[in-house]
């Protein structure tokens, strides 16, 4: 069984970010980082259009995504994990609210999610700005499983997707 190093990296401010991810798998490293596009709603006017049916493709697709992620992450062990965030709204507050909101969802997904799994102790904190609009945010992570966990977690979002298909709960 071979040990995959996964790094994870996202920074950025306002409307410019980047991510990237470094692997390494027997020696062999592959870099990748690329600009965050403009998502489609950014670009264009915002239609009125609902479509039951691409919502329910959606929530179908989410439960199949979350449940391979849920199967690779019971077989996954953090080695570092890093999420620092700069958040201004101009305005003492709005400001003071939302950064006790983020604390509140990020301090215990960290201390129960990623703080057991993890060799080293994580860093996380969400930093109040003051006096001017901006967001600006880091976020390292480096992940280990093996490829046979990879596979595993395939193979069962594979079948939930057969099941959800056979029971007719995902439309084409």
């Amino acid at each position: 069984m071979v040990p995959v190093t996964t790094t994870i990296k996202v920074f950025g401010q306002g409307t410019q970010w980047t991510m990237g991810f470094n692997a390494t798998i027997l020696g062999w490293h592959s870099n990748h980082a690329w600009r965050v596009p403009m998502t489609p709603a950014q670009k264009v006017k915002p239609t009125t259009g609902f479509d039951p049916k691409r919502v329910s493709q959606g929530f179908t697709g989410l439960k199949i995504y979350s449940h391979f992620v849920k199967t690779l992450w019971d077989r996954t062990s953090v080695t570092n994990f890093s999420c620092v965030l700069y958040l201004g709204l101009a305005e003492a507050a709005s400001t003071a609210l939302i950064i006790g909101l983020l604390n509140n969802l990020l301090g215990p997904w960290v201390s129960l999610r990623i703080a057991p799994r993890s060799s080293r102790r994580p860093v996380y904190g969400i930093y109040p700005v003051w006096d001017r609009v901006q967001f600006q945010g880091e976020f390292n992570a480096t992940i280990r499983f093996r490829i046979i966990n990879l596979v595993e977690a395939s193979l069962a979002a594979l079948i939930r997707a057969i099941f959800l298909l056979i029971h007719g709960r995902y439309h084409k």
